[in-house]
């Protein structure tokens, strides 16, 4: 039962986001073929990082205005084409890995950045104000959630024993939605990234700094301990824990820029990071694999013996 209903949330989320980048996908055709609407993203003010926001008029200079906001949905685009995937390829190895879970809910995570998409089309056709904003929350949430799975990615690279991993990913979605929720959002500023601007950033801007610390020394511990990790976990850590931080700077950068040549960086990032987490993820399974087969031998023979 618990197998099959592991099975149904990994193809529940898979498939929503893989609605989340159809919808996406329709909305910047829409923009690209019908310039009323791209006009209505061009003079949407720049925010390049935390704090640092321009003026509408400076969005032709840093490199925004339409062109830009719609790199980013691009960009995004991009992102989930390799987000899904690796989703579906979790999904056969969940049941004996929690640390598949944690991935799984990062890769779909990842895939709500589409969701600005729908955001940017109601501003820029003066729709539904309270609709733009959910949508601009979701994204926020599914940020925050994106650093808790991280993070609880490298709580297991250290060893961790997780006995409820399904609990712990229940948990993280839980913080991540209450963070959603509660922060403050200015409703009458959207900016250039095809979200509304938050109405207090310092505070979720120093909760994704030490989680995002946090995840790089989750990532960085198991390489530089002394003597490294144990067991069959070893062969696979380094692409494991390299891939994690690119994930994680790879996002930050996509959450944030409108350049189209930080924008394909921050894609390669992020399929880089992918490729890299998933070939150690598969180092790492087939190691465990090899030393459960020789358990397994070394116990038959031994009840020969007997």
């Amino acid at each position: 039962m618990r197998k099959t209903l592991r099975t149904a949330a990994f193809l529940t989320a898979a498939g929503l986001s893989l609605l989340a980048a159809i919808g996406a996908a329709a909305l910047l055709g829409v923009f690209l073929t019908t310039p009323a609407a791209a006009a209505g993203l061009a003079a949407l003010p720049v925010h390049p990082w935390w704090f640092s926001y321009g003026e509408p008029g400076d969005a032709a200079a840093a490199g925004a205005g339409a062109a830009g906001s719609l790199w980013s949905l691009a960009a995004a685009l991009a992102a989930a084409a390799a987000a899904i995937p690796a989703l579906l390829r979790l999904r056969r190895a969940a049941a004996p890995a929690p640390i598949a879970v944690f991935m799984a809910v990062f890769l779909v995570s990842l895939c709500a950045e589409n969701l600005r998409a729908g955001s940017a089309f109601l501003a820029a056709t003066d729709r539904s104000l309270t609709l733009a904003v959910a949508l601009s929350r979701a994204v926020l949430g599914g940020r925050f959630l994106g650093i808790l799975a991280l993070f609880l990615v490298g709580l297991y690279s250290l060893e961790m024993k997780y006995s409820r991993h399904l609990l712990l990913a229940a948990g993280a979605f839980a913080v991540a939605l209450a963070v959603a929720v509660s922060v403050p959002v200015d409703r009458t500023v959207f900016l250039a990234v095809l979200m509304h601007k938050l109405g207090d950033e310092q505070s979720l801007w120093f909760a994704s700094l030490v989680l995002s610390v946090l995840v790089v020394a989750a990532a960085a511990a198991p390489l530089l301990r002394p003597g490294g990790p144990t067991g069959p976990r070893r062969a696979g850590t380094l692409p494991v824990s390299c891939g994690s931080v690119l994930l994680l700077a790879g996002r930050e950068i996509l959450s944030f820029s409108t350049r189209p040549a930080v924008l394909a960086c921050a894609a390669a990032m992020l399929a880089g990071g992918t490729v890299l987490w998933l070939r150690g993820f598969a180092l790492t399974a087939a190691a465990q694999a090899e030393k459960a087969q020789k358990v397994g031998k070394a116990g038959s023979r031994e009840s020969r013996s007997l």
